[in-house]
């Protein structure tokens, strides 16, 4: 206190007018004279007792870089206690550029002790979680959103965010439990990928993740992966997008007047159910006209595994401008054998050739042909089976239908369990019941 006294003692006479001489100003009492005849005490002034203690609604010198006396990595921050929503205060403290700011802070229920601090300074939002006041090291101050980059979204669910870590020697983000979070990483670390990686879990036991990464590397292109149930391993990055081949799916205009959502590659496009090893199609336009084609693409050059069209579920019509070709390679067959003349004309004169109209039929037009069950009935008159004229078909028929299966689910909100039921489309047999066709070309060597 003697900078204290000193200062008040030497207050010029001139310096208190005449007519406030001898009155006290609230905090120092004068005399007739002018001169200091009082000391405020600490209480006066709010200070502290020299036996410490809490100051409410008052400035605590902090950070010698802000003028205070304590460490440089301290911050300030003013509590003011007078907040109407229990256990937030507005807080006083510093951004990162090193100017204050003011904001608000939300009491953890975890840490008493620790505040979530909502604030902004020069245009930018920050969150800053499990601030303590004085209790360096102080956590980071996370940019939430910034006028200078338009909207800025940042990780606000790990401190150390733009740090890696190893898990089986491929560079992940920290473990985030139910959450998502943006990291940066470059092809320093020698995994040779560029981009930034985003995180989503929604498990709570944290085993199951997915990461999407947008990346440049010879081209644009975008990838995901998934982290394995043992927590230990991830699965390979398997590429979404890349202008590498021209992929892409939009709605553009194609020698059309109307635009139609697409997938198109870079002359050549493959299609497939499971991967690309297995059974799918691709559709070529980029060769001569004898390789342009929708065609089947198969493993190791297999052919003859796809249909176009199944017994229950038939295309309309197909129309082409040339007939359908067949294989009759004899090098493609086996048991070639002559055919019997007399079982030929039994065969042919046991047909009934027919006329009839088609129940789902728009047109109402009547066609000839023949009955597939007319041909069944034939097969023991002739001594013969299904097994002895593949131009004969029988199918059992199927039907779609919806299964109630239950699930187990955790509610978000409680975090209880529950079971829940979804529906699940399955196929089932139709017992006793068959849809028959006929392969008309077989009837032609007969």
């Amino acid at each position: 206190m003697n900078d204290f006294n000193t200062a008040f003692a030497n207050i010029d006479e001139k310096a208190i007018p005449n007519d406030e001489k001898g009155a006290a100003n609230g905090v120092a009492t004068l005399n007739s004279s002018g001169k200091l005849a009082q000391m405020p005490s600490a209480s006066d002034v709010g200070a502290l007792p020299i036996t410490g203690g809490e100051m409410q609604g008052a400035l605590k010198l902090k950070a010698n870089q802000y003028g205070g006396s304590g460490p440089a990595d301290e911050k300030y921050a003013l509590d003011c206690q007078n907040s109407n929503i229990v256990n937030v205060n507005r807080i006083l403290t510093a951004d990162p550029a090193g100017s204050a700011s003011e904001g608000w802070g939300f009491q953890r229920e975890d840490d008493p002790d620790a505040y979530d601090v909502i604030w902004a300074s020069n245009g930018t939002l920050y969150f800053t979680p499990g601030f303590k006041y004085n209790t360096p090291p102080y956590p980071a101050n996370q940019r939430v959103l910034a006028t200078t980059d338009n909207i800025a979204l940042t990780n606000y669910l790990r401190q150390e965010y733009n740090k890696l870590k190893e898990s089986e020697g491929t560079p992940t983000l920290n473990d985030i439990i139910n959450g998502f979070g943006f990291c940066y990483n470059d092809s320093s670390n020698g995994a040779g990928l560029d981009g930034t990686y985003l995180t989503v879990s929604g498990m709570l036991d944290n085993k199951y993740r997915l990461q999407l990464l947008g990346q440049y590397n010879g081209s644009n292109w975008l990838a995901y992966r998934t982290r394995n149930g043992d927590e230990q391993s991830w699965n390979p990055w398997h590429k979404v997008l890349t202008d590498n081949i021209n992929a892409a799916i939009s709605a553009r205009h194609q020698y059309t007047s109307s635009s139609y959502p697409q997938i198109y590659g870079n002359g050549i496009l493959q299609l497939g159910g499971d991967s690309r090893n297995e059974y799918g199609v691709v559709l070529r336009s980029n060769g001569t006209d004898e390789a342009n084609a929708f065609r089947p693409s198969v493993n190791a050059g297999t052919t003859g595994h796809l249909y176009l069209g199944v017994a229950n579920q038939k295309w309309r019509a197909v129309f082409a401008q040339n007939g359908t070709i067949q294989t009759s390679d004899r090098n493609a067959k086996h048991d070639i054998t002559d055919l019997d003349p007399e079982k030929i004309t039994a065969f042919i004169m046991g047909l009934k050739p027919s006329s009839y109209v088609f129940n789902d039929a728009d047109s109402g037009r009547t066609h000839w042909g023949l009955i597939s069950q007319d041909i069944e009935e034939l097969f023991p008159q002739l001594g013969m089976t299904s097994m002895d004229f593949a131009g004969f078909i029988k199918s059992p028929k199927t039907e779609d239908y919806y299964e109630d299966v239950p699930e187990t689910v955790t509610d978000e909100e409680t975090g209880e369990e529950k079971t829940v039921t979804r529906k699940e489309l399955k196929t089932r047999t139709v017992e006793g019941e068959y849809i028959y066709s006929l392969r008309y070309d077989e009837f032609i060597a007969p």
